[in-house]
């Protein structure tokens, strides 16, 4: 409340017209961080909406309207904001029981070591390359075991090898790159 009695008086400068606007949101963020609250975005399709709570504001004398307006376009932003992440994430995400399910289906191998194959898939998953010895060191697997599980990954189109046997790396395959995926 106390930052929008503050900043209103401020914001009554036409923000678009020329940089004192610009000034004066740039001042409104900066009370809003010195009390600790978020930042508002005021973005180019809010225009009318802002404008018009800051002429209601004045000519109602009532502080509320723009506290009110402020409150609406932070929780829109917020949402939107949550919304694009929750979009993000979800297409960056590696579904683990998927890839054992996909697995034990198209290649008949047994569930447990899908499940072991799957880890490594998520393991990889944030990872632009890994070696057998990273595989080794978390998972503890032999050297022996890690290797032929790569190598299964990477027959299975899942990952890719580049390397000598001994400078060997490997990176996951996007979805869209492996052959065959239902995805």
């Amino acid at each position: 409340m106390n930052i929008g009695t503050r900043t209103c008086p401020l914001s009554r400068i036409h923000p678009w017209a020329d940089g004192n606007g610009r000034t004066c949101r740039l001042l409104m963020n900066l009370l809003q961080m010195e009390y600790g609250v978020l930042p508002t975005k005021v973005l180019k399709e809010d225009k009318a909406e802002y404008i018009q709570a800051l002429i209601d504001t004045r000519e109602e004398e009532n502080i509320e309207i723009f506290l009110n307006c402020m409150s609406r376009l932070h929780c829109s932003h917020l949402k939107q904001d949550i919304d694009q992440f929750i979009k993000n994430m979800a297409s960056e995400m590696v579904d683990k029981h998927g890839f054992a399910k996909e697995m034990v289906d198209k290649w008949s191998i047994k569930p447990s070591l899908a499940d072991k194959l799957s880890s490594i898939l998520v393991f990889m998953a944030d990872k632009e390359e890994t070696t057998t010895e990273t595989i080794v060191q978390q998972f503890g697997f032999t050297a022996t075991t890690a290797k032929r599980y790569l190598r299964q990954l990477t027959e299975f189109g899942y990952l890719a090898a580049k390397g000598g046997n001994r400078n060997r790396t490997y990176t996951m395959l996007n979805p869209s790159q492996i052959e065959g995926k239902d995805r």
